[in-house]
């Protein structure tokens, strides 16, 4: 363009395009500083996520344990404690540790040499030569199958382990021949055992393997007995069946490793180091946080700049929000009920401030309150009858619920037998029967032939021992507990609750010793407990209670037979908890949740979108625009050269005119 006129027409064009374009540059340049507001929204919401950081050590009422437990001869034991342990020492002295029971059979010169064949059966109990052997009704016998394929010290140990019934079996070469070594998994006098061998066929070898603690010809000998840790804490005679011990001191717990003859010191104490570091890097978190949302929403009238997010007014509530959530008081009965009570404040600049001192002073005073103040978690008043389950921090609100049982949870059960004469010997005509346990049905159970009882207490075990081994009632997941009492025998499903029964389904016909041992004499199908959380009455499925009114979505286990006054469950949302929960709001990038960096960012990728609809446009328009003037100029230079062509040929042929002469 221009050849024809010699004038810069892209020049002018160009220009003119220039002026053409302020506008599109106007969006553009809006379009760049909401980029610029998304980066800075960004670089917020970093702070704010590192802030919130900070709040996980506070939130979490397992890293607020504050009490310590130590004592002072540490090859005694260990201790450890929870914020509900009592500061203070008290005196120890362990004159014995709890220990399995390990039993060992006699020599067999090979391993390979058969055993017999038949059944042994194992059962855990504890034995006095009063009362005999009484079965461990929280833990199953176990029988266990020894035929032609495994008939062998190898196949005895191996069907006994593969039994994991809580016992471990191992072959001991000791010089003169092999033993096999029966461990209880279990300490405590409770678990020791009684091994009684059935043989098949008249097949007596397996009697090389039995063990009855009342007899004095066993040819299984122990070789460490089943005891219980025996102690004296503050001149008080303990004893109990493990050597971790939780339930003697509230909030502590003891591992006994060693005995001393000299009392040693239990000391319980406080240790806030920790605590007061993660609240001093709470309170810095803050700060900073704070520190970058002035930066990038404030003006500074000094340099009279105002922040990049400066007139994002939505991003002023988190400030107002976070201020809500320290300014507001926990609530119940809690000791501590605000951060200031704690040393937590606010300068007369914002800036959140913490008096060390003032924290770990409160640490030491109460420290189950001040893990309360912070992190949501619930605490009981009886820790042995009541168990919280879980909460709800949408439905459950903050309080302290009374829990009071009318009724207790019941079991089902049947009665059958009555004054039962032993011995009592198994035949073929009472050796077998059937039972439904919670609605599942076992198949045919069958007793050994032959075997004998000489009381009720063996009978119920072998009876417990062969209906928790059936296979239906196994894979059903449920189990019952077999007793003998006045006379009779008693039958209970483990479970409780409306849905907890049990059933003798298939009666023995009866043998010639008691023809009726399995005849049911009486029945009571379980019931759900009748309870109350906070005066209103819970939803009850056998000993679990649901809260209903405030207490919704608590949910809480009862310990067997509780009634009457159970004490409290108090629930609390503390206040790390609280702005933890209210930060995670802030930032959630789900719509449904309307979170305000959601909101905010949502609204300025909108108000892009839109620029760039414009800029869209409008570039559309400039060039037409160009097109035009490309069109405009270009017939121009067309006609300018037109008639530079005619002032030329003008030019020459007036030139070329006749000069007239004077």
């Amino acid at each position: 363009m221009g050849i024809g006129s010699g004038i810069d027409i892209s020049g002018i064009i160009s220009q003119l395009m220039q002026v053409e374009q302020q506008p599109l540059l106007a969006l553009q340049k809006q379009e760049a500083s909401y980029d610029a507001q998304l980066s800075a929204l960004g670089t917020l919401q970093g702070a704010l996520t590192d802030f919130q950081s900070t709040l996980t050590a506070l939130s979490d009422p397992t890293k607020l344990q504050l009490s310590t437990a130590k004592l002072a001869n540490s090859s005694v034991g260990t201790a450890t404690a929870t914020n509900a342990a009592q500061q203070g020492s008290h005196s120890l002295q362990v004159s014995q540790l709890a220990q399995n029971q390990v039993v060992a059979s006699a020599d067999v010169s090979s391993p390979n040499n058969p055993v017999g064949t038949g059944s042994l059966t194992i059962s855990f109990g504890s034995y006095d030569s009063t009362s005999g052997f009484s079965a461990n009704a929280s833990q199953q016998a176990i029988t266990v199958n020894i035929d032609s394929t495994n008939n062998n010290l190898f196949g005895l140990r191996d069907a006994i382990n593969a039994a994991k019934g809580g016992v471990t079996a191992s072959i001991i070469n000791d010089g003169g021949g092999f033993r096999l070594v029966l461990s209880s998994n279990t300490t405590g006098q409770v678990n020791g055992m009684k091994i009684t061998a059935t043989g098949a066929n008249g097949d007596t070898g397996l009697n090389a393997f039995a063990f009855d603690p009342a007899s004095t010809t066993n040819t299984t000998t122990v070789t460490q007995k089943a005891q219980d840790a025996q102690f004296t804490l503050d001149g008080i005679t303990i004893s109990k069946p493990t050597n971790t011990i939780s339930d003697v001191l509230s909030g502590v717990t003891l591992n006994l490793t060693g005995t001393n003859t000299d009392a040693t010191t239990l000391t319980i104490g406080t240790d806030s180091t920790t605590l007061v570091k993660n609240v001093q890097a709470m309170v810095d978190g803050y700060n900073n946080f704070m520190s970058q949302l002035s930066s990038l929403t404030g003006y500074d009238t000094t340099t009279q700049t105002a922040g990049i997010l400066n007139g994002q007014y939505a991003l002023n509530s988190i400030k107002t929000q976070m201020r809500s959530v320290f300014n507001k008081a926990l609530g119940g009965s809690n000791a501590y009920q605000s951060l200031f009570d704690v040393g937590v404040g606010f300068d007369d600049k914002g800036n959140m401030t913490l008096d060390q001192d003032k924290l770990s002073s409160a640490a030491q005073s109460n420290p189950q309150a001040l893990a309360t103040l912070f992190a949501a978690g619930t605490s009981v008043s009886k820790p042995g009858g009541v168990t919280v389950v879980s909460t709800s921090s949408s439905l459950t609100k903050p309080g302290t619920y009374a829990i009071n049982v009318t009724t207790p949870a019941t079991q089902g059960s049947v009665t059958s037998g009555s004054n039962i004469t032993f011995p009592l010997t198994i035949g073929a005509d009472n050796d077998n029967f059937t039972i439904a346990i919670d609605g599942v049905q076992s198949g045919t159970i069958k007793l050994t032939d032959g075997a004998s009882y000489a009381n009720g207490n063996d009978l119920a075990t072998a009876l417990q021992t062969a209906i928790n081994n059936d296979a239906a009632i196994k894979a059903g997941g449920v189990s019952a507990n077999v007793s003998f009492a006045n006379g009779a025998l008693q039958f209970a499903s483990a479970s409780y609750g409306a849905t907890s029964t049990i059933q003798l389904t298939t009666a023995a016909t009866g043998g010639s010793t008691d023809p009726a041992f399995l005849t049911v004499t009486d029945k009571a199908a379980g019931t759900d407990a009748v309870a109350t959380i906070g005066g209103q009455p819970a939803t009850a499925t056998g000993n679990v209670l649901v809260g209903t009114g405030p207490a919704a979505g608590l949910i809480i286990s009862l310990a067997a037979g509780s009634t009457g006054d159970m004490g409290s469950v108090t629930y609390s949302q503390g206040f790390s908890y609280n702005l933890n929960q209210s930060i995670t709001n802030m930032l959630s990038t789900k719509a449904s949740d309307n979170g305000l960096f959601y909101s905010v960012t949502d609204s300025i990728n909108q108000s892009i979108t839109r620029l760039q609809s414009q800029e869209t446009e409008m570039q559309t328009r400039l060039t037409q625009v160009q097109a035009n003037y490309v069109q405009q100029f270009t017939a121009m230079d067309s006609v300018v050269g037109s008639l530079k062509n005619t002032s030329s040929y003008l030019t020459t042929q007036l030139a070329n005119l006749p000069k007239i002469s004077s």
